[in-house]
């Protein structure tokens, strides 16, 4: 989940972009076969005038994916001035993993973990 900034045209879409690193660590979008292959999905959950809830889904696992796309898209994260954000309404980078599921190295056995969305972005949203 994250709270953008603006409120992006479309309820849903997929984000299909190339993403490279530069020398100071920082990802970011770069034209077609230059990079490594990055693709979100995102729904739009709630809005008003200024911001938007938007639930992700990665296809693929790249470092800063969503922050860059989400920046690419022109509607980045609130609270990350990092990639483009120009407003902290929460006062915290406003990106929450919901879902996390993962094997565990040791036993293999598939872990999953849920947590309800901050109420920070809800208050935000509405």
């Amino acid at each position: 989940m994250a709270v953008v900034e603006g409120v992006p045209e479309k309820e849903t879409d997929l984000v299909v972009s190339s993403l490279t690193e530069n020398a100071q660590m920082q990802v970011y979008v770069v034209a077609d076969g230059e990079g490594k292959e990055a693709i979100t999905r995102y729904r739009r959950t709630r809005a008003n005038e200024h911001y938007a809830l938007l639930e992700l889904t990665l296809e693929t696992g790249r470092k800063n994916q969503i922050r860059a796309q989400m920046q690419q898209i022109g509607h980045p994260i609130a609270g990350d001035p990092k990639y483009g954000a120009e407003t902290n309404p929460g006062g915290r980078l406003m990106l929450h993993a919901r879902k996390l599921f993962f094997i565990h190295p040791v036993s293999g056995e598939h872990m999953r973990f849920e947590t309800p969305v901050p109420p920070a972005f809800m208050s935000v949203t509405k």
